[in-house]
């Protein structure tokens, strides 16, 4: 009896075991999120779908698709949209949910459309990394889009008046009820407001007043807007937390990577999601990590998991392990979004992004891949404006300005890819990439007008090249058409300063600024191959003043060693190269060379990449191990000989030359190694998986 008690009770403790050891592979299931009708004063009114009955809204409620809101002359509420959004309701206004959906398992994808008959609705987003997710709110004449931004729209009888407090608003307009009419759009930017009349004419646009940031209703709702941001964030740690994440010095990291290789095994169906999950709490480890001081074994540790990552790609089932990850990635990305270049986490972000894009290239050949592409990288570009946005009175102003110049040089790369693969994309993907590159630009262009007033402040002597597309007194920018058959409405100039989107300007463009020579500037120069020249153009007055005149310049490449791309010049090859800039100033062409050295780019190292024969193996048993250097240009060497390779804990195992032996202990070694050369160095590492081995 005692030993079948003894029996029993080791078989319980082995089963407690086993439990906890598979506990730590176990996510949590994601819960789907709501579209919420809250109460926040007096009484609400609610009907059920068109052909429902008024009826009084409780506390907090779901809504869905065809419920209609209004509230009375002393009541208010909010709109909760999945997380994602908040829209809150003003006295005596009526909404409609025209479409409300989340779908998490179809690229967490998110559409909210809303109907605005009367009153004032003040709405505020996070932003959407997904191409095919937005949010509108429509009136009888004009249909507000954004993918991230907060916005105020308000509903008269005769008007509709939009006010954009944060990044920019697509708007469309049509002649007569927007419904029944085709629309054409227009881009209303931060801190500007917007009137149309009851038949959708864009009647006037200006900044907005000072009256109206006093107003109760546009302060209470600003502060809110940081409300509503710090809690999404918090929302953002708290799912990621649910995680349950291992920290990379923990005792229990190889023993949870292992219990997540048994799941991603036993649960091959599940195995995609899986991996992002594991994927997003590893990153959330490491930046916490990296927060703690710990930097060097954070990065080891990333490198570690892009290793992990690029294996999973390349298998059968790569396709779906990139969709995955590619929707993993977005609480990291969003966590990551304000990061800027004075954190320990920047270098973090900036490879998480790059993964981000990479996984949305190898998926090029899939449906609407070129578009998903271009939308990551747009989403990069946007992150870096917003950062520089944040800089603006935290750092040294040439920081930012260079922040802005990159990109700048990155939109319009991205906007000439997009008219590369134009004919063979969708046409609503199209548009909504051409909206959102128009979006990028206002806000860049208004960050550089702040940037450029705050240097008027300080009497700096740098003259900032603003955009021609956008001036310091512009608040309403006007698209080419982005649907078959639109219009561009006609506006009086005397009433509204609408400006249309330039084209890159020829020699023929008169300017009228007294100029009596040019400087041309090509920085940097020497220039290594591939790398991108920024070409500056600066004009001197009869006065002796100067004036940068880059935007009114047309530049000629001398010599067949690169490509030119407006102010850019690309170098191609080895060799000395000139360029020629020429203004028409009055009827005489002014013109200015410049010589530019291009140098073949030296060959460094990159990266090291550590390998073992086979990745697990039994107590005892003996394993190869291989290194190889990877330089800049992707050669590869081998330099096993070199490396010095260690062991996370000598309990796993122990290295002798390149020879790995495992010990008794039940564990995921990780074996390290590093390498200098040229004054660079690198270190790589890989795991093996003591105690079983996979056959």
């Amino acid at each position: 009896m005692k030993k079948f008690i003894l029996v029993l009770v080791g078989l319980l403790i082995l089963f407690g075991l086993a439990w906890w050891f598979w506990s730590l592979g176990r996510m949590p299931k994601v819960s789907p999120t709501k579209l919420l009708l809250r109460v926040e004063r007096g009484t609400v009114q609610l009907k059920r779908g068109p052909d429902g009955a008024w009826t009084t809204a409780s506390r907090e409620q779901e809504i869905a698709t065809g419920d209609v809101v209004r509230t009375g002359h002393d009541s208010t509420a909010s709109i909760s949209a999945f997380d994602f959004g908040e829209s809150r309701l003003s006295a005596n206004t009526e909404v409609t949910i025209q479409a409300a959906r989340h779908e998490i398992e179809d690229g967490d994808s998110f559409v909210v459309q809303l109907y605005l008959s009367s009153g004032r609705l003040w709405s505020r987003l996070v932003r959407l990394f997904d191409l095919h997710s937005s949010f509108s709110v429509r009136s009888n004449t004009v249909v507000a889009t954004v993918r991230g931004t907060a916005f105020d729209l308000q509903a008269e009888t005769t008007s509709t008046i939009l006010l954009v407090t944060d990044a920019a608003v697509e708007v469309s307009v049509g002649a007569g009820n927007a419904a029944q009419q085709k629309l054409q759009p227009l881009i209303v930017s931060q801190g500007s407001t917007a009137s149309f009349d009851f038949k959708g004419k864009l009647l006037a646009s200006s900044p907005i007043s000072s009256a109206a940031k006093q107003s109760d209703w546009f302060t209470q709702n600003s502060t809110r807007d940081e409300t509503f941001v710090h809690q999404a964030n918090e929302r953002v740690i708290t799912r990621l937390t649910e995680l349950r994440p291992v920290s990379p010095d923990s005792a229990l990291d190889g023993l949870t990577r292992w219990s997540e290789r048994w799941h991603l095994t036993l649960q091959r169906d599940e195995a995609p999601q899986l991996f992002a999950l594991y994927t997003a709490r590893r990153l959330f480890a490491i930046k916490q990590l990296i927060e703690g001081g710990k930097s060097g074994l954070g990065f080891q540790a990333l490198s570690a998991l892009e290793e992990e990552m690029n294996a999973r790609f390349k298998g059968a089932e790569g396709a779906s392990y990139r969709r995955a990850t590619i929707d993993g990635l977005k609480d990291v990305l969003r966590l990551l979004e304000t990061v800027d270049p004075s954190s320990p986490v920047y270098r973090l972000k900036q490879r998480v992004e790059d993964v981000h894009v990479k996984l949305n290239s190898a998926a090029i050949s899939e449906a609407a891949g070129a578009a998903k592409l271009a939308y990551a990288r747009l989403l990069v570009i946007e992150t870096q404006v917003i950062v520089a946005e944040r800089l603006l009175t935290k750092v040294d102003a040439e920081q930012v300005k260079e922040m802005l110049d990159t990109a700048r040089q990155a939109i319009s790369n991205v906007e000439r890819d997009v008219d590369h693969v134009s004919n063979q994309t969708p046409v609503d993907d199209v548009a909504a990439l051409r909206v959102k590159l128009f979006v990028i630009k206002a806000r860049e262009a208004a960050v550089r007008v702040r940037l450029s007033s705050l240097l008027q402040a300080s009497q700096a002597t740098t003259t900032l090249a603003v955009p021609p597309t956008v001036t310091p007194t512009s608040s309403v920018l006007s698209m080419p058409a982005l649907l078959p058959s639109t219009t561009t409405p006609k506006v009086q100039t005397s009433t509204v300063d609408v400006i249309k989107p330039s084209t890159p300007p020829a020699a023929t463009r008169p300017s009228s600024l007294s100029l009596q020579n040019l400087t041309f500037i090509a920085q940097p120069n020497p220039a290594q191959i591939g790398e991108a020249v920024r070409l500056m153009v600066t004009g001197q007055r009869s006065d002796g003043s100067t004036v940068d005149v880059t935007a009114l310049s047309r530049f000629e490449l001398i010599g067949a060693l690169g490509s030119l791309n407006g102010p850019t010049y690309v170098a191609l090859k080895p060799g000395s190269v000139t360029l020629k800039a020429t203004v028409l100033e009055r009827g005489v062409v002014l013109s200015a060379t410049v010589n530019v050295q291009v140098v073949t780019k030296p060959v460094v190292l990159s990266s090291l990449e550590v390998n073992a024969s086979v990745h697990a193996i039994g107590f005892g048993g003996r394993v190869p191990l291989s290194a190889r250097a990877i330089y800049s240009d992707g050669s590869v060497k081998d330099v096993t000989p070199a490396i010095n390779f260690n062991v996370s804990s000598l309990e796993t195992g122990s290295v002798v030359g390149n020879l790995f032996q495992a010990g008794q202990a039940l564990a995921t070694a990780r074996i390290t190694g590093a390498y200098t050369e040229g004054g660079i160095n690198v270190t790589g590492s890989t795991e093996i998986s003591v105690g079983l081995e996979l056959r």
